[in-house]
């Protein structure tokens, strides 16, 4: 179901069609805290559509920001619903107050239940085979990252996670999983995911917005031709077209830049000759578990080190030279 249907059975009673086309365009991971705050928080609600209707109508990139601070708030409100759940350890019991309380937008009471009923011999998304990891299934999958190395479905919704790398070396998620239609979701690539305009960075930005951020919006008709191209050839040859330049790293420099910052920003980029955003010279083809997997673990790894290094107590040469 798509994110403005999820909404209109919420109780929305009107959704422009630019407006539509913009939410249906944002990850499903959106949808639960926005179709939550529909009833919970109207006032946010209604403000955060106010901003998705300037940038769908009049292009104003300002309403970008609002939205993703609503969404970060809302979805850390669902986890936080979670944690004071007293059924987080063996699912939503039959007739909880905390299953209405958590999953509004569920129209099938037996949603929830079928997760806890899947612990008994299989889990419904691995179809006839027998489960090997035996316990409770987890009402949720809270971890959206790779860090748990899960190499199955299974292993992956044990752990709690929406991440796994399959038998033969392939990236896949987890989605939609304890939704109303797929109570054990739905798994896809996560190449897929992100060519789509669907894929989602670790801190919750979308990555469709943090692409429409980072990349120069003078770039000439041959050069996004030349993108195209070279993210086709990628995906030809079993490879991701992957940003040397991290998409989300640029989206964040320039995010609360005025237009006329931005411009000079990108017009310094282009006379340097340092390509960013959705450019072809800022793409290089990298195998999917290199991309997906181990490039991702090393910037969370650089991001920790560097963190570190802000709280150091004396200086890095003081502390290589004993002082």
């Amino acid at each position: 179901m798509s994110f403005t249907s999820e909404l209109v059975q919420a109780g929305v009673k009107h959704i422009g069609k630019k407006a539509a086309k913009f939410l249906n365009q944002m990850p499903v991971d959106d949808i639960a805290g926005t179709v939550r705050a529909v009833n919970r928080h109207p006032n946010e609600f209604a403000d955060m559509m106010k901003h998705v209707n300037n940038y769908a109508d009049k292009g104003d990139q300002s309403g970008i920001l609002p939205y993703v601070q609503y969404q970060n708030k809302w979805k850390n409100e669902g986890v936080e619903d979670l944690r004071n759940s007293q059924t987080l350890t063996h699912g939503i019991n039959k007739g909880s107050a905390n299953q209405e309380k958590l999953y509004p937008q569920y129209t099938r009471p037996d949603a929830i239940e079928n997760l806890q009923a899947a612990g008994a011999d299989r889990l419904s998304n691995m179809k006839r085979t027998p489960r090997t990891i035996q316990g409770p299934v987890p009402p949720q999958l809270a971890d959206k990252t790779f860090d748990q190395s899960a190499k199955s479905y299974e292993e992956a919704v044990m752990l709690g996670t929406t991440k796994f790398v399959d038998a033969d070396g392939v990236p896949t998620q987890i989605r939609n999983y304890g939704s109303d239609t797929a109570p054990h979701g739905r798994t896809t690539t996560v190449g897929t995911r992100k060519t789509t305009g669907r894929g989602k960075t670790r801190e919750g930005d979308t990555r469709k917005i943090n692409e429409m951020l980072a990349t120069d919006p003078t770039m000439t008709t041959e050069e996004k031709k030349a993108f195209k191209k070279i993210m086709a050839e990628a995906a030809a040859e079993g490879l991701d077209g992957d940003h040397i330049i991290e998409i989300s790293r640029v989206a964040n420099a320039i995010r609360d830049m005025s237009p006329k910052r931005r411009a000079a920003y990108f017009k310094i980029m282009k006379d340097t000759g340092t390509r960013v955003g959705n450019h072809a010279d800022n793409i290089q083809k990298l195998t999917k578990e290199l991309n997906q997997v181990v490039k991702p673990a090393e910037i969370r790894a650089m991001d920790k080190a560097l963190n570190k290094m802000n709280k150091r107590t004396k200086s890095l040469l003081d502390d290589m030279l004993g002082i």
